[in-house]
């Protein structure tokens, strides 16, 4: 198996559609870090620029993103495993009326059992065929599954809070990315950074020795409202501070596509004009 799609097929897809990270892994080192709200809202932005945006909900015990999408169907990634229908997972998505397509995790804990990490990656490769971004949305922790997933990705965004415990733990997981040779890949988003706290935010890039991090606001209203109700909160409250900020780090990941810029699209067709006049000679 190869290394990553870095260098693949499927990742030169993803360069020429615009993005640079077409697989993206959102994990934490522990609970609790906001990590399905912030892959689904990611999901959300990219939907709303016209992207073709898939989550696989690699939490497979207890995977939220169903929920916080208010989505239900029958087909789970369970279901690609056991049929060994890998070639066909596009047809195991749940379809969200923003565009986002979810690839739901197991409705119970124990059929998790059943999905082993190299199943677990087969279905990401396929998955990641049909989607100009794919959204991993990592259980917590570092297992053998995770490690198999992060190991394919493009970009690894680990989630962490501004709390003393989380920052701990955030560091080793840091550390062990850095060991496995995967912390170039790898970028940080402080979230609830506004939050009450010992730390001051601007020494966090500091102590986890990353050159890169994102911070959200503390949003203790709209953001858990919109998770219990399954509409992301970049849809609900646009312009929440929390969902603003959201929208640059989407900015800041997944820029526009080359080729929907207007300024390209002109270079475009004056190109093909010129082309077409001298083919006609």
């Amino acid at each position: 198996m190869e290394k990553g799609l870095t260098g693949t097929m499927e990742h030169q897809q993803a360069i020429d559609s615009g993005f640079e990270n077409k697989v993206v892994a959102v994990c934490s080192a522990t609970g609790g870090m906001g990590r399905t709200t912030i892959a689904v809202n990611l999901a959300a932005l990219a939907a709303k620029n016209k992207k073709k945006v898939t989550i696989l909900d690699g939490d497979l015990q207890f995977g939220d993103a169903a929920m916080a999408l208010d989505l239900k169907g029958e087909n789970t990634i369970q279901h690609i495993v056991e049929r060994n229908d890998f070639a066909n997972s596009q047809d195991y998505c749940l379809k969200h009326e923003s565009g986002v397509q979810l690839l739901a995790a197991p409705t119970r804990p124990e059929y998790a059992d059943l999905i082993t990490p190299a199943s677990l990656v087969r279905v990401l490769e396929a998955t990641a065929l049909h989607a100009q971004l794919l959204l991993v949305d990592v259980q917590a922790g570092l297992t053998e599954h995770n490690i198999q997933l992060l190991e394919q990705v493009d970009r690894i965004l680990v989630v962490t809070t501004p709390g003393m415990a989380a920052l701990k733990n955030t560091k080793l997981m840091i550390e062990t990315l850095d060991a496995l040779g995967w912390k170039d890949k790898a970028s940080v988003i402080v979230n609830k950074s506004t939050g009450m706290t010992l730390m001051d935010v601007h020494d966090i890039t500091e102590l986890l020795q990353v050159e890169e991090a994102f911070y959200l606001p503390d949003e203790d209203k709209h953001v858990p409202l919109a998770m219990e109700r399954g509409i992301p909160v970049v849809i609900s409250h646009p312009k929440l501070p929390f969902s603003k900020e959201l929208a640059k780090i989407n900015g800041h990941l997944f820029p526009p596509a080359l080729s929907d810029t207007p300024g390209h699209k002109t270079l475009a067709r004056r190109l093909t004009k010129k082309l077409r006049f001298e083919g006609e000679r």
